[in-house]
C-alpha cells in the first residue's frame, strides 16, 4: 500500500511513466535505471535554466503576463527535479538494516540535555514565562518517523528505536498527571512497537493554573484530559522499564505510589520550587525495589518525605532541597550500599516528620565519595554513621564555616581527597585543625580568606615547619585578597581599616612552599629525616585569587615566584577567578535533568574553577 501511495504521487507531478515505475521498483538502481533519471535531471536543469534565463530578458511592465506564465512553467519543473534527485540519493541506497542501525546510534549517542538549576532566595531560576526551565526535547522516533514515508517506515520496522520513550502530561495542583487523548494514543501506539528487551520512560508535566492562556484553559473541560497516567502505565511492558524520568514542580504529584517499577534501576525526578507545602498522596513515587542510581530534587517537604524508597538498594545517589542534617542522617543510616553520594542540604529550623526506623548505628562499608552542597552535615548528624571507605570528601557549603567531627577524627583518616570551599571567610584557625585530620591526602583544594602565611607554612617540608601531608600530589588554593590589596586607601578603606587591617601577601612563604615540595626534596635537602622516602613530590597547583582591581598585580607576582618550579617537574596554574555569574567559590549549583551515568556530578567533575591540574586550564584560558 506505501508503494502505490508514493507511484500515485510522482504520477501526479508527472514524471515519465518509466521513471516512476524505477522509484516503484528500485531503491539502489541499476546502471540503467541510473543513467536514465540522471537525464531527466539534467534535462530539468537545463530547462529551467533556460526559462530563469527568458524571465531575466523580459520587458516589464509590457510582458508581465508572459512572465507570470514562464514563473508558473519553472515552478511545475522543480518538484520534479527535486523528485528525480532524490531518486539519486545515498540514502536509497542503505539498506534497511544499516539505516536502522544509524537511528539507533544516533538515538542513543547523542548526549543528554543539561538543566542548570539555579536557586536565589528559595526559587529555582525560571525562563521569561515565569515557568521553570525544564530539559528540552530529546531525538526521538517519532521525529525521525516524521522526516520522510521511507525513514518512518524503518523506524516501524526496528523496535529497538522505540525504546526511549517521552510522554507529555499535564496537570493542576494537588492532583495527579493527566494524558491527553492523543498523547495517550502515542503512547500505546509506542508501547505495541517496543522489543521485548529494556525501555525507557521520561514524563515531562506542566502544571495547568484555572486561569492560564485561552489555548491551555481547555484543561478544565471534560474531555480535554481524561487519562490518569498511573492507568495509562499499569500495563504489562512496565515490567521492563529499567530508567524512569519525571520532570515537573515541588507542587505537582508524581501520583504513581500504586504501580511497582520492579526492572527500574536508576531513577531522575526533578520537581524544582518552593516544596514547603509539599503533601501528597502517600506514597507518591512508584516501587521500585531493584533501584541502583538515583538522582532525587524537590521530592521532599518538612511534612512529607518518600520513605517507601528502597534506601538499602541504591549505589549512587543525588539527594537535594528540603533535606536537614537530621533528616539527612535517618537517610544516610540507611543507604548501606552507597558507593558514591551527593547531597544538597538546607539549614532550615522547621519541624520536620521524623522518619521511622532510623538505625542506631550503620557502617557504610562501601561508600567512597561524598560531596555536600549549600550545607553540610553537623557533627551531631554523624553520630552513628561509619564510612571506613570514604576516601574522597567534598565540601561547598555557603556562608557558615564546615561541619567537621573534631571529636572523631579517625572517620577522616583515609581521605585522600579534600575539598573545602565557602564563601565565609576561612582562615588559618579554621583549616589547620582539619588538615591536621588528613594525613594522606593526595588531592586538596580549599578557598581561604586570611591567614596565608599560616597555612603556606604549615604545608612546606622543612625542620622549621615539620612533614605534614606527605602524600600530597596536587594542591589547588582559591584566595579572597580583600585584605591583601596592594591599592592606596581610599576614604572608605579608611572607615573600615580599624576591623580589617590590611595584610603584606606573603609571595616569599608561597614560594618556600612550592619549593620544599619540589626542588628542595629532589637535591635531597631531607634525607637525613628517616621517613624521607614518604614525602612525595608536588606534581600539580594551582593557585587562584578572586577578580578584583588589584589581583592581577596579585597574579603576575604569583607567576614569578611559581612558575620556575616548573623546571622540577610541577604543573603551574595561576588565574584570576572567572565571572560565571556566582560570587568567587560560591558552592556551585547542581546541573540536572539527567541520570547519574549519564554526567549528574559533571557540574563538579568537569568545572575548570574547582580543576586542580593546570594543563587543561591552560588550555581553556
Amino acid at each position: 500500500m506505501q508503494d502505490n501511495k508514493e507511484e500515485s504521487r510522482l504520477y501526479e507531478l508527472g514524471l515519465p511513466a518509466d521513471v516512476v515505475e524505477i522509484s516503484r521498483v528500485h531503491l539502489d538502481l541499476p546502471p540503467h535505471a541510473r543513467a536514465r533519471v540522471e537525464g531527466l535531471v539534467k534535462e530539468y536543469e537545463e530547462r529551467i535554466t533556460q526559462i530563469q534565463e527568458r524571465i531575466w530578458s523580459l520587458q516589464l511592465p509590457r510582458e508581465y503576463y508572459t512572465r507570470k506564465r514562464l514563473i508558473q512553467e519553472r515552478d511545475s519543473i522543480r518538484p520534479k527535479l527535486k523528485a528525480c534527485r532524490s531518486l539519486l540519493t545515498i540514502v536509497r541506497r542503505v539498506p534497511v538494516e544499516i539505516l536502522g542501525q544509524i537511528f539507533e546510534h544516533y538515538l542513543s549517542a547523542e548526549e543528554p540535555p543539561l538543566v542548570e538549576a539555579r536557586q536565589t532566595d528559595d526559587a529555582i531560576q525560571v525562563d521569561e514565562d515565569g515557568k521553570p526551565l525544564a530539559p528540552p526535547p530529546k531525538p526521538s522516533a517519532e521525529i525521525l518517523s516524521l522526516v520522510c514515508r521511507y525513514w518512518r517506515g524503518v523506524a516501524v520496522s526496528t523496535p529497538a528505536v522505540w525504546s526511549n520513550i517521552v510522554l507529555f502530561t499535564e496537570q493542576k495542583q494537588g492532583q495527579h498527571p493527566l494524558v491527553t487523548p492523543s498523547q495517550a494514543r502515542g503512547f500505546i501506539i509506542c508501547m505495541d512497537r517496543l522489543p521485548y528487551g529494556t525501555w525507557t520512560l521520561d514524563v515531562r508535566a506542566r502544571e495547568v493554573h484555572r486561569f492560564a492562556h485561552p489555548k491551555y484553559r481547555d484543561v478544565d473541560g471534560p474531555t480535554a484530559v481524561t487519562i490518569p497516567l498511573s492507568h495509562l502505565l499499569n500495563r504489562q511492558p512496565i515490567s521492563r522499564l529499567t530508567r524512569f524520568s519525571f520532570t515537573g514542580n515541588a507542587t505537582l504529584e508524581v501520583g504513581l505510589g500504586q504501580l511497582a517499577f520492579p526492572g527500574t534501576t536508576s531513577v531522575m525526578v526533578w520537581c524544582p520550587g518552593s516544596s514547603a507545602n509539599r503533601n501528597p498522596t502517600l506514597p507518591d513515587l512508584p516501587s521500585m525495589p531493584n533501584l541502583t542510581q538515583a538522582v532525587l530534587w524537590g521530592i521532599a517537604s518538612p511534612r512529607y518525605f518518600p520513605t517507601h524508597i528502597p534506601w538499602s538498594q541504591p549505589t549512587h545517589l543525588f539527594l537535594g532541597d528540603q533535606v536537614t542534617s537530621q533528616r539527612w542522617r535517618s537517610i544516610i543510616k540507611q543507604c548501606i550500599s552507597l558507593r558514591r553520594a551527593s547531597f544538597y542540604l538546607t539549614n532550615r529550623r522547621e519541624f520536620q516528620v521524623p522518619l521511622p526506623n532510623e538505625p542506631a548505628l550503620a557502617t557504610l562499608s562501601h561508600l567512597t565519595e561524598l560531596t555536600f552542597l549549600w550545607v553540610g552535615p553537623n557533627a551531631d548528624a554523624l553520630q552513628g554513621v561509619a564510612m571506613p571507605a570514604l576516601t574522597k570528601l567534598q565540601l561547598f557549603v555557603d556562608w557558615d564555616p564546615p561541619a567537621w567531627d573534631f571529636l572523631r577524627p579517625h572517620r577522616y583518616a583515609n581521605l585522600t581527597h579534600l575539598t573545602l570551599i565557602s564563601p565565609s571567610p576561612l582562615n588559618a584557625g579554621h583549616l589547620i585543625p582539619v588538615l591536621e585530620t588528613v594525613p594522606r591526602l593526595r588531592e586538596l583544594c580549599f578557598k581561604i580568606f586570611y591567614g596565608f602565611r599560616e597555612v603556606f607554612n604549615y604545608l612546606t617540608y622543612g625542620a622549621n615547619h615539620g612533614f605534614k601531608i606527605r602524600s600530597l600530589r596536587a594542591l589547588g588554593i582559591h584566595m579572597d585578597t580583600q585584605r591583601y590589596r596592594t591599592m592606596y586607601l581610599d576614604e572608605e578603606d579608611e572607615e573600615h581599616e580599624d576591623f580589617l587591617p590590611f595584610l603584606t601577601f606573603p609571595y616569599a612563604d608561597v614560594a618556600e612552599l612550592v619549593a620544599s615540595r619540589t626542588r628542595n626534596l629532589q637535591r635531597g635537602d631531607f634525607n637525613i629525616v628517616t621517613f624521607s622516602n614518604q614525602l612525595h613530590q608536588l606534581e600539580n597547583i594551582v593557585l587562584r585569587t578572586d577578580n578584583s582591581e588589584w589581583t592581577r598585580e596579585i597574579v603576575e607576582k604569583l607567576k614569578e615566584e611559581v612558575e620556575p618550579f616548573a623546571a622540577y617537574g610541577l604543573d603551574v596554574g595561576v588565574f584570576e577567578s572567572t565571572e560565571d555569574g556566582r560570587d568567587h567559590g560560591e558552592a556551585p549549583w547542581p546541573r540536572l535533568g539527567m541520570h547519574w551515568d549519564e554526567g549528574v556530578m559533571g557540574f563538579i567533575e568537569k568545572s575548570k574553577e574547582y580543576s586542580l591540574y593546570p594543563g587543561a586550564l591552560s588550555e581553556a584560558q
